[in-house]
Formats: structure tokens, sequence, C-alpha cells
């Protein structure tokens, strides 16, 4: 009784044909009639209503609301540490710390160390990539960085090493190779820019290419170079090239 009281509440609200004689059925239970005297309301037609009822069940006429949600994509799960990265987990932490007090051979020497014992390990590699180039090993790092892109070939620490070696070579080249050289090196920025958006030394180098050619300099690679900045805040060399950029240009200077 209780699911067919509901279902002819449902009918009676939705359908609209009984609306009249619902709403007078109400005003007489307000004006305190019984149930049975406020029914007098549908007159002669109750049978009419009894016969329309199951009909109105049968259908599934029943209005609801239907509400889409869309689910968020699952995140993918994160990928296991490497034994690598487990060996060199102290020296991630403490790297910093150890370039700054002139420990960085030593770093270098620990690196070196797992990667021989792991010579696939893409995070063994970046990090001996991104070590042998900050103490200047130019051809060191540019080495790993080809062994790095042979296993990850996006691997945007990579590809900033090795845009940045094309770079440098570009002033070795002769005359007429030198823009396609220049050009090569932006496409290797480009592609690390992809896969890390937030890359301040890739942002920071892809303007050095339009620099360097003296290219118009697109909105995009200048709003790059201000990201680059936001990043490394204290970096004085993005800080002096994006104030002479913008100067150059005679845009207001907020840095």
């Amino acid at each position: 009784r209780y699911a067919q009281s509901w279902a002819l509440m449902s009918y009676l609200l939705t359908t609209g044909k009984w609306s009249v004689e619902f709403e007078t059925y109400r005003a007489a239970i307000r004006n305190g009639k019984s149930a049975r005297d406020a029914m007098a309301a549908f007159g002669g037609r109750i049978d009419e209503l009894d016969l329309d009822l199951p009909r109105h069940i049968a259908a599934r006429r029943i209005r609801t609301l239907t509400i889409q949600t869309t689910q968020p994509p699952a995140a993918a799960p994160p990928r296991p540490m490497s034994l690598a990265h487990v060996a060199l987990i102290d020296d991630v932490a403490q790297g910093g710390r150890m370039i700054q007090e002139g420990r960085a051979v030593g770093l270098k020497q620990r690196i070196l160390k797992v990667a021989e014992r792991f010579p696939d390990d893409p995070f063994a590699l970046r990090l001996l990539a991104d070590i042998q180039w900050t103490l200047r090993d130019r051809s060191g790092a540019a080495i790993t960085a080809q062994r790095l892109l042979a296993i990850d070939p996006e691997s945007p620490s990579a590809l900033v090493i090795m845009g940045t070696t094309t770079m440098e070579s570009a002033f070795a080249v002769p005359e007429a190779a030198f823009e396609t050289t220049i050009k090569a090196a932006r496409a290797l920025f480009e592609r690390a820019i992809l896969r890390d958006p937030d890359n301040a030394a890739a942002r920071t180098e892809l303007h050095r290419t339009y620099a360097t050619l003296g290219d118009g300099m697109p909105e995009p690679v200048l709003q790059g170079l201000v990201r680059a900045l936001e990043l490394r805040p204290r970096d004085q060399q993005i800080a002096r090239t994006l104030f002479l950029e913008l100067d150059a240009q005679g845009r207001a200077i907020e840095l």
C-alpha cells in the first residue's frame, strides 16, 4: 500500500490530467475534511482513476531526475622505484647541498658507480648526465645523454643537454650550416618543453635560439622565459636576459 500511495501521488502530480481535481482535494484536506469526504473532488471519475493508475505504473512513466557525471580519468599508478633509484635516494636528497659545498666530484663518482651497475637505468643515467654537465664535462654529458635518449627518447634532461651541445657546435660549423644547426637545437628544446612544460633550462635555451638567429621573438617563447624566471627566481642570468628582452621591446618591466 505504501508503494501504491506514492505511485498515486506521482501520477497525480506529473500527468496534469487530474490537476484540477487534485488541487480541489488538497484544499478540502486543508480545510479539515476527511480523506473520504475530500475524494468527492474527483466526482464520478474514481473508476477512471482506478484504471489509469495501473497503466501509469506499468508504463514506467514516473518521472525521475537523471544526473550525468563524468568520472575523472584514473591516475596512473606510481612507478615503483628502480634499484638504481633506491641506491641513489640519499644522494638525490643531499645532491644540491653537496654541490654547493664543493663535493660535486664525489657525488659524480657515486652516481657513476651506480650507473655502471645499472647501465640501462634511465634514472641513474639522468643523474649522471646532469652532474657531468654541472661539472662542465660537456663531452661526457653528451655521451650519457645519448645513452639516455636511446632508452627514453623524450627525456627532458637529455634533450636539453643535446640541444645545448648542438647550439655550441653551431659556432664551429660552416656558415651555411649555422642557421640549420641552431634550428635543430631549437627542435630539441621544444621537445623537452612538450614533455616537461616547467623545464626552466629548456625554456631559457629556446629563447636563446631565437636571439642567436635574430628571429622575431614569438610571444609564447617570451612568456616561456617569464615562466623560467618564476621557476628560478634567484637565477640572475635568466633575470638579466628577460630584462634586456623586455627593454628592447619597450615593454613594462616588472621583475
